[in-house]
């Protein structure tokens, strides 16, 4: 009974009421006052009373009931650590992990990693809170996973910091309202992760780069993680590192959840203007097939100018058909409208020659509650013709458009 009138004086606003009725209550020689003493050591933690607070722990420490044990020795642990008594923190908390509950336990090794961070136990540390992210406590594993990543990051280790800046952002991905209590991790693990990308692509580490801008797409923010990746992808080909162009171009066309084709369309549009054309047919004749049309398309118009220089003109024009919609069937149906006519490609700008070293630019942001991109409004259809062209002529016109476009016909 006093735990719940305790709770409610908590609830009120009214600690000292709170305080005096559950100490009435713990002082009773009855089990059921264990629970009093166990709301009462988390009243006194608000109320600043360190003699009171360290009094109702010694007692719930002596109690012999696990679960009140081990919030007394918890207790016993904070006043140690804000005493600056570290070793003793770190003692009483591994103590109160031996009796606690199993959804205490990752809250307890959070506070045991911290402490021995500040302790210099930093391997110590790095496991306490490894262990906390297979816990399958989200709130926690955010909290632990940020830690740990600011940690190992500190201490230059980036790809550890990635993968644990990245099940932190896991862990918050369902969190994306900032009003909630986890948003702020959840923003902090990926602002983590941008921080990684970017030192890691200043230092040449492209891999992990491309490893943190991929946790970062599965932690909720694709879009952005995509952008990142071709932009550093792109300044890595104005400086003539085409390798690393490659990872990051290849690395989002695969990012989760659905990976982005059209990384690989521009991917394929700086080998051609580099001199490998041969690799960019190779990158657009898979996607010249692709079940969605705007990549189909895409890809088509690059590579007609491929098969033009190649001298094959007959496969040129049979993909600039496909292109434009015209099925296989000989009797393809009359009623569907042309489609748009493809914008022409882009020019392909030289090879810069290669620049300096540069200093690492500012990480790019990954916002975990920016609103998507509205969808491009579709074309309006064509008013009806007072007699359709044949089929015949129908895809002679749509693969003349398309090869246009290409100026590849």
């Amino acid at each position: 009974m006093c735990d719940n009138v305790g709770a409610a004086y908590d609830l009120a606003g009214d600690p000292g009421a709170a305080v005096r009725v559950l100490e009435h209550g713990a002082a009773v020689a009855h089990p059921s006052a264990l629970a009093c003493l166990r709301r009462l050591l988390g009243v006194l933690a608000l109320t600043g009373d360190v003699a009171a607070r360290e009094a109702a722990a010694d007692r719930a420490a002596a109690s012999g009931d696990p679960e009140t044990v081990s919030i007394g020795v918890w207790s016993l642990g904070d006043l140690a650590r804000d005493r600056g008594d570290l070793a003793g923190a770190a003692d009483a908390y591994r103590r109160a992990i031996g009796t606690a509950a199993a959804d205490s336990v990752p809250y307890l090794t959070c506070e045991l990693g911290h402490v021995l961070r500040r302790l210099g136990d930093d391997d110590a540390a790095y496991r306490a809170m490894e262990s906390v992210l297979g816990s399958g406590h989200p709130g926690q594993v955010l909290i632990a996973g940020t830690a740990l990543g600011g940690w190992l990051a500190e201490d230059g280790r980036l790809a550890g910091a990635a993968e644990a800046f990245g099940a932190a952002a896991a862990a918050g991905a369902g969190h994306p309202d900032p009003a909630d209590e986890d948003h702020g991790n959840h923003q902090a693990a990926l602002d983590g992760l941008a921080a990684v990308a970017g030192r890691a692509d200043g230092a040449g580490d492209h891999a992990v780069a491309v490893r943190a801008l991929h946790l970062a797409a599965a932690g909720g923010v694709p879009g952005d993680a995509v952008r990142i990746a071709t932009e550093y992808g792109a300044e890595a080909a104005g400086r003539g590192d085409l390798d690393a162009a490659r990872a990051y171009y290849k690395g989002a066309a695969a990012f989760p959840p659905d990976g982005a084709p059209s990384a690989l369309v521009d991917l394929a549009d700086l080998l051609a203007a580099h001199g490998a054309a041969g690799e960019a047919r190779a990158l657009l004749e898979p996607l010249a097939a692709s079940a969605d049309g705007r990549v189909r398309l895409a890809a088509t118009t690059r590579l007609l100018p491929l098969l033009k220089a190649a001298g094959e003109d007959d496969l040129a024009l049979r993909l600039a058909a496909q292109a434009a919609g015209e099925p296989p069937s000989p009797n393809p149906p009359r009623s569907p409208s042309p489609p748009r006519s493809p914008s022409p490609p882009r020019s392909p700008s030289p090879p810069r020659s290669p620049s300096p070293p540069r200093s690492p630019s500012p990480p790019r942001s990954l916002s975990s509650s920016r609103s998507p991109r509205p969808n491009s409004k579709p074309p309006g259809r064509r008013p009806p013709r007072s007699r359709p062209p044949s089929p015949a002529r129908r895809a002679a016109r749509r693969a003349a458009a398309v090869c246009r476009a290409a100026a590849a016909c």
